[in-house]
């Protein structure tokens, strides 16, 4: 078995030189796929059950799927219904667990973090009503 493996070491190597090559390709080709295919930044409300700031958020920011009073006014500004998506995770989903870091930079719930398509993010920090929020979505969206 060595000597086969002996006489065909050059062999070997280019098959694994080519496997990689095409690995790498693949890879890259797959991260600009996705950036093509990103249209809309997200704007993410990550919050915990039993927390009275998230509780007060969910008041214009509703997680249950139906449109709140900020969704709508999202669907309803010029520049920010085809710019944004809102998405809602609660401490128990894959989103919001790949984010966790950002809820400890932020200093607790709720965290509303802005990702865009680019792979930037940014932590929002003001004040918690509609007016504000949307005012905030078209500076940094």
């Amino acid at each position: 078995m060595i000597k086969i493996l002996q006489k065909n070491i050059k062999s070997i190597i280019l098959v694994l030189l080519v496997c990689l090559c095409l690995f790498l390709i693949y890879d890259k080709k797959s991260k600009e796929s996705f950036k093509e295919h990103c249209k809309k930044s997200k704007f993410m409300f990550l919050y915990i059950d039993g927390c009275k700031y998230c509780d007060d958020l969910k008041e214009i920011w509703k997680t249950s799927g139906l449109p709140g009073e900020l969704q709508n006014e999202v669907k309803e500004h010029h520049s920010l219904k085809d710019k944004v998506k809102l998405l809602s995770y609660k401490d128990n989903e894959i989103e919001h667990k790949q984010r966790v870091h950002h809820v400890r930079k932020s200093g607790g719930y709720p965290t509303l973090l802005l990702e865009k398509c680019d792979g930037s993010t940014k932590l929002y920090n003001g004040t918690r009503d509609t007016k504000s929020l949307i005012s905030w979505l078209s500076k940094n969206a």
